[in-house]
Formats: C-alpha cells, structure tokens, sequence
C-alpha cells in the first residue's frame, strides 16, 4: 500500500519534489502545503493531481505516513518537531537545521519516537558519486592521497527561477551549497572529516549580504587532506565545477556537477621520461568513466525517494539519516568556528561541545531500533 504523503513547501525545490512524489509507486501525494495557497493550487493543477491544499500543515490536516519539508532552513526545526510529534517520518531538505544544538535536539526525538528523519541529501545519489565511492572502498586505484574540490559559478540569487531567501542569510555559500560537497568528501571517501581550517568571505560584486565566497582545508580519518574552494561570486558566468581525488596508484577527476567523469592509472615510468612538465597526450591517458545516464536533480532524488520508502516499509534504518546528517553539520560548524578564530578546528570538540560524543555518526548506535544492512545508495 503506498505511503500518504504530505508536501510542505512549493517552491522552486518543491515543485521538483511535488513532480517525484506524484510519480512514486509507492507515494500517494495527498496534501500540498504553503502559505501562499495560490502558488499551492497552481502546482497541483499542473501536476494534474488530485490533492487537498493547505496553507499551513495542522494536526490531523494530513497523512499520517510523511512528510516532506521544502522549506527555507529557518523553519526546518519547528516543523520538523511538530511532524514528529504527530508521528510522521520525515523528508527534510539540506541543511536539516542552521544550529548544530538544533540538530542534536532533532535526531534523539526521531530515536525517541523511532521516526525516520532523513536529510535531502540527493547528490549523494549521482551515479558520478557512487563510482568515486566504490573506488575508494574497493581501493582501485590504492589508499586515498589528497583530493582537490573546486566549484566556481555566478549565481545571482535575484533570478525569479532560484530560491531567494539565501540573499539575506548568514553563510549562504556554506549552508545552501558548500553543504552538498562537503557531505559528498564526507560520504564518497567513506571516513569523516576529524579537522577543518576554513575562510570565508563576501567579495566586491556580490548581491549577497553574507559571506558567498568558501575555501576550506580537511583533514580526514586516514590522514588525507582535501582542499574545497566554492563561490557563488564569479567573475565570469561560465560554470567550473572540477573535482580531482588522486590515489596512489593514479586518479578520478569529475568534471561536471552531475556527471563526466575520467580516470587514470598512474604510469611510474613515466615520470622519469619526457618532459619535466608534462600536458595533454604527454601524460597518462585519460579514460571516460561510462555512467547511467540520470536527470539532474531529479533522478538522484528518486534514488533518496525510493531508499526512504523500501526502508519504511522495512522498518529499516535510512542510510542518509539525520544522524549521519549530524557529521555534516558538524563540518559546517567547524568551518564557521575556523573562520571566526583563525585557527584548526576539531570535529570531535563540536560534538563533545554539545554533549552529542554519543552520536558521532560512525558510532555503532542507529537512530532505529534496526539497522539498515543493505546496499549503499
């Protein structure tokens, strides 16, 4: 029997979700909520689905199954608090919350009413991340060196076709989008992040009142370091995104947000031949990484979709959970703390700060009362 789901928010990212929720086999999308009621009713009559539209999400106004929150971050801790208290599971979008204490308070109400809280954290379901992934833990190409995250874009929050509330929020850059590539070191290099040393900054030209400008370096588990440079403030419209992990035994390089990925195998030979600065077919080859062609923002949200469903339905424990959510959120903690004094910053400090050492997302304790055992997203 499919879920009864209610959709809080519909928006720009709503409306993506309202199209992925109406098409699920195992969604039935009842309720559509937002407080200009207009912009509620319109989506729905696009969609052409039957649904109740609400202008707030009131107890016993809708399913009783989950919810998924669209909302801006501001309003996540609330309304999350008031679906878990009429016993929804819940779908909310990144960040979970802009306090890491909100957090904390979040995942021990989920445990305690053994809720689903699961973060929208879709681009961890990119095929281009499962193969760095996969590549990591199967140690392909050997043990992680140092890894190289560049993303660099103009984009103008004032765009009728872009979210517009990050134009006034504290740590835009860091929240609204830092906050998916810092995940994915986290996630496609299988460890966490122990220490960060970041800067943030807001440069001339940007129509942002806070900081839009991230440039951050981590430590990881095993040693590595990753470099992360990201800005909404470019000075040119043209989109690089580039993000190169190598290995000792050779590298990935991910050249597009969603996809085109190449790889290499490192020839030691070589180094020791030819010219000392090597470019183009001087070096090793570069080979296409084949990958299943999927729709950006709206494939790899299903992916998260039907994870969320088959594990709801199982009674199972979520894999991209609020709880694993908090590791995350402890980075973005980290790097404001690291550009406020200057200096490296632990993650484990974060943690036993806020009284949460129990809830290190690589602990052996879940969120539910089982764990999911299955297969990676």
């Amino acid at each position: 029997m499919p879920l009864a789901c209610s959709l809080v928010g519909c928006g720009v990212r709503g409306s993506y979700w309202a199209g992925i929720l109406a098409e699920h086999p195992g969604v039935s999308l009842e309720v559509l909520v937002d407080p200009d009621l207009g912009k509620a009713e319109e989506l729905a009559a696009n969609l052409e689905i039957p649904v109740a539209c609400h202008s707030s999400l009131k107890p016993g106004s809708g399913p009783r199954d989950f919810v998924v929150l669209a909302t801006p971050p501001e309003l996540h801790h609330r309304q999350a608090q008031a679906c878990l208290a009429q016993g929804m599971h819940i779908i909310c979008e990144k960040p979970l919350v802009e306090e890491f204490a909100q957090a904390v308070e979040l995942v021990r109400l989920a445990q305690a009413k053994d809720r689903q809280l699961m973060v929208g954290m879709n681009f961890r379901y990119l095929a281009a991340s499962q193969h760095l992934r996969q590549t990591v833990q199967e140690q392909r190409l050997g043990p992680l060196a140092f890894g190289r995250f560049n993303y660099t874009r103009n984009r103008d929050g004032r765009r009728g076709d872009l979210n517009s509330y990050p134009l006034t929020m504290q740590h835009p850059m860091l929240l609204e989008q830092s906050v998916h590539h810092l995940d994915l070191v986290r996630y496609c290099y299988d460890q966490e992040v122990v220490r960060v040393c970041a800067d943030m900054w807001n440069p001339p030209g940007s129509v942002y009142r806070h900081d839009s400008c991230v440039s951050v370096l981590m430590e990881m588990a095993d040693g590595a370091r990753i470099n992360y440079l990201g800005t909404w403030t470019a000075g040119w419209n043209s989109m690089e995104f580039a993000w190169r992990t190598d290995f000792t035994d050779g590298m990935v390089l991910q050249r597009n947000q969603f996809t085109d990925v190449v790889e290499c195998h490192l020839d030691p030979e070589l180094g020791l031949a030819g010219p000392r600065f090597k470019d183009g077919d001087q070096a090793e080859e570069l080979h296409p990484v084949p990958l299943e062609t999927q729709r950006p923002l709206i494939d790899d949200t299903k992916g998260l979709l039907d994870e969320f469903v088959s594990c709801v339905n199982q009674g199972l424990a979520v894999r991209t959970s609020a709880h694993d959510h908090l590791g995350t959120l402890a980075l973005l903690e980290a790097c404001v703390q690291s550009n406020a004094a200057g200096t490296w910053v632990d993650l484990a400090e974060v943690f036993a700060s806020h009284g949460a050492d129990d809830l290190w997302p690589s602990s052996e304790t879940t969120p539910l009362s089982k764990s999911h055992r299955g297969t990676d997203p």
